[in-house]
């Protein structure tokens, strides 16, 4: 049952992402490294690297993106286009795929992105890549992973929790976009279509079947928020299911005074909805990637 769960979940976001990219190509200006190891999975622990063709320096600014998905859906393919817009703004760009729900149970999703940031620290110089200027980006569930790993990052009680064993590396900034807070709590909300039987399933496919308040607690990155989080851009848009989970990043941050701005994008006579700024023929989404890669600029600014 829990295959099927995560397999509707997946064909639902499935076919919403191929209409959204029907028709791109990679453009011309991107160079492209793709399918680099980083683990031990011959399928899912690949990444690639992006950057322009025209900035020849060995040192770029880094983004390290996590893509969303739900914890169940999703690839580094499914980002491609979206991460070379980022690119274009004078970043090297990593973006990689990881495991999935329900063959693993968070947290296990962050040992690939650990392992992907190992890699990343690592290598990335070889690509024109500085990681004195790194940055973490990431939407919907990785949304959540990227504020997770960040905490992990910056709190050594998160990254005992987790069990991971980090790379000495340090967060210039952090862009969570239309992110969920509360893994539990957000699932629930994934398809309003299903029963609570099945949104039951869903929660236990991704927390694993007997989930308590650990594996609860663990999917709540607001709780291990301090003052050495990165500075962040918290964005969601007025259509967005997960509109009411922001608050929870937003007041953590300002509890414990850490700098960040908070973008709630469209207007009364536009509706923008979940993750629109993966679409990079949006205006919209234009407007939003360009704002991040501004703010990430300003973070290396203001540290000189």
């Amino acid at each position: 049952m829990k295959k099927e769960i995560c397999k509707k979940i997946s064909d639902m976001m499935d076919s919403c992402d191929k209409v959204r990219d029907a028709g791109l190509t990679a453009p011309d200006d991107i160079e492209q490294f793709t399918n680099i190891s980083y683990g031990s999975d011959e399928k899912w622990n690949l990444l690639d690297v992006y950057r322009p063709k025209a900035m020849k320096s060995d040192s770029l600014p880094v983004i390290f993106s996590v893509h969303g998905g739900g914890w169940v859906y999703g690839d580094k393919e499914l980002y491609r286009y979206y991460c070379m817009e980022l690119a274009s703004f004078g970043f090297v760009v990593v973006n990689f795929s990881y495991r999935l729900s329900p063959d693993i149970v968070y947290p296990e999703h962050l040992q690939d992105v650990n392992a992907a940031m190992r890699w990343t620290a690592a290598r990335i110089s070889e690509y024109g890549g500085d990681m004195d200027k790194l940055f973490l980006i990431g939407d919907s569930a990785g949304g959540q992973m990227a504020a997770m790993y960040a905490c992990a990052l910056s709190n050594h009680v998160c990254r005992e929790r987790l069990r991971l064993d980090t790379p000495d590396v340090k967060l210039r900034g952090i862009a969570l976009n239309c992110g969920v807070y509360d893994i539990e709590k957000g699932m629930r909300k994934a398809d309003e279509s299903m029963s609570n039987e099945e949104n039951e399933i869903l929660v236990q496919s991704i927390l694993g079947e007997s989930y308590g308040e650990n594996e609860k607690e663990l999917g709540r990155p607001w709780r291990f928020v301090t003052p050495d989080f990165p500075r962040a851009y918290i964005m969601s848009s007025n259509g967005d299911f997960l509109l009411s989970q922001q608050h929870l990043m937003t007041e953590a941050l300002e509890e414990n005074e850490v700098p960040f701005e908070y973008h709630v994008y469209g207007s009364e006579k536009e509706t923008l909805y979940h993750v629109f700024h993966c679409d990079i023929r949006s205006e919209s989404a234009k407007k939003c990637n360009a704002a991040e890669c501004a703010f990430f600029r300003r973070c290396i600014e203001e540290d000189m």
